[in-house]
């Protein structure tokens, strides 16, 4: 009987429903899980502390965030292919490659560190100065999660997501019962989680064997992505520091619960579609293009569903468990309509890594990066909060834009 509804699930959606139940299940039970975990973890910020204090401690996080840019953060997908294709001592290299590189994070955290030190606020000085840090370690050491994804163990990298997060959740929830103190906050979101990390990184590089072989290209391949994630990662975290800046620790609070609940929807769909990326390194490109075009409508229709069921609930979930960021609730409902285009860019990305199109990969990442950095910049300066997240959905267009010309400009060459 579960054969047989199987066989017609898999010609239905042309996928390989075994593997999906198998990997997908894993990861969309884990997301699940670690969003149980956010909403805990969450209330007890909306309620055990201030906007003020809060806005602060999003500042501290959004700048480690920041410098962690320069880190070699593309090494992770590079080792996910090249270990699917059986170089499984590229992991190994990545690890000793990103550890020296990360090196220039800590330099900058120093330097940040020192100007705000200057400045006589120790808070923010010795906060950017042990996230910053805590962001160029992880990053190397979480190469190995590469290799779990390479070699399709996604169970195990769910549950080295949930102990992680359980720690860091359960340190930070305890530290909130008895104190405000944001570097308190900010040690105990760190210090537990970072010994788990390099606990589970070693217990698995250490079951490679030393004769494995290791792909050079890979690892060029992994510089290359790198590159060009600088400046989408700037974009990840530059929205926060400038409203910081500009606006205050209270408007920083309030627009980081607006991207509370949307961005626990992005990262559900995109750690459920990370299970394609071993699949599509090992894909002629014609039978890749096939896979993409099935599931970019199957994903967008289930998208479209799953944001109008978001704006219709959102006023109850935020008047329910955040009440006093209700102010909140607009902002989520604009900022959840963006995740419309998050399966053409994600599946359009994925495309162009997988046939590592390099140079179509600068092109797209800079591009989309550098709008995205320009919308920020403008318009939180004319329109404030409203701006922030304006700039959000018109980065959205233009990235889907821009991925779904260079994709489609491919097929017709």
């Amino acid at each position: 009987m579960i054969a047989t509804l199987l066989n017609k699930a898999e010609q239905l959606f042309q996928t390989d429903m075994r593997y999906f139940i198998k990997n997908g299940g894993w990861l969309l039970m884990g997301q699940i899980l670690l969003a149980v975990l956010g909403f805990v973890l969450t209330i007890a910020f909306a309620n055990l502390l201030s906007q003020q204090e809060y806005g602060v401690y999003k500042f501290i996080i959004a700048t480690g965030g920041l410098l962690a840019a320069l880190r070699l953060n593309g090494l992770r997908l590079a080792v996910t292919q090249a270990v699917a294709r059986g170089a499984y001592g590229t992991a190994r290299d990545a690890l000793f490659l990103a550890a020296r590189w990360n090196t220039l994070v800590i330099v900058a955290s120093c330097a940040v560190a020192g100007y705000y030190l200057f400045q006589d606020n120790y808070i923010l000085a010795i906060g950017i100065l042990a996230v910053g840090s805590y962001n160029a370690i992880i990053g190397a050491l979480r190469v190995y999660r590469g290799y779990l994804s390479g070699t399709e163990q996604f169970h195990i990298g769910t549950i080295h997501d949930l102990v992680t997060t359980a720690l860091a959740t359960g340190s930070i929830f305890l530290a909130l019962l008895y104190t405000d103190n944001v570097l308190v906050l900010v040690a105990a979101g760190i210090v537990l989680p970072f010994l788990a990390i390099a606990w589970f990184a070693w217990n698995t590089l250490r079951k490679i064997d030393r004769t494995a072989s290791s792909s050079e290209s890979a690892l060029t391949f992994g510089k290359h992505m790198s590159a060009q994630n600088f400046l989408l990662n700037v974009g990840v975290h530059i929205d926060k520091v400038i409203l910081f800046q500009w606006l205050g620790s209270i408007e920083l609070a309030v627009y980081a619960f607006a991207l509370l609940l949307p961005d626990h929807v992005g990262g559900l769909f995109k750690s459920v579609l990370g299970i394609v990326v071993p699949k599509f390194a090992q894909k002629e490109q014609a039978d890749l293009r096939r896979s993409i075009k099935r599931k970019l409508v199957q994903l967008t229709l289930f998208m479209i569903l799953s944001v109008v069921g978001y704006i219709l609930v959102a006023p109850y979930l935020f008047a329910w468990l955040f009440p006093v960021y209700v102010d909140s609730v607009w902002y989520s409902q604009l900022l959840i309509i963006g995740l419309l285009g998050f399966p053409a860019s994600y599946l359009f990305t994925a495309y162009f890594d997988a046939l590592q199109r390099t140079r179509t990969l600068y092109k797209t990442k800079i591009s989309t990066s550098m709008l995205k950095i320009l919308f920020i910049l403008v318009c939180t300066w004319t329109l404030g909060l409203f701006g922030a997240v304006l700039a959000h959905l018109m980065a959205r267009v233009a990235t889907v834009t821009i991925l779904g010309y260079y994709y489609y400009s491919e097929k017709s060459a």
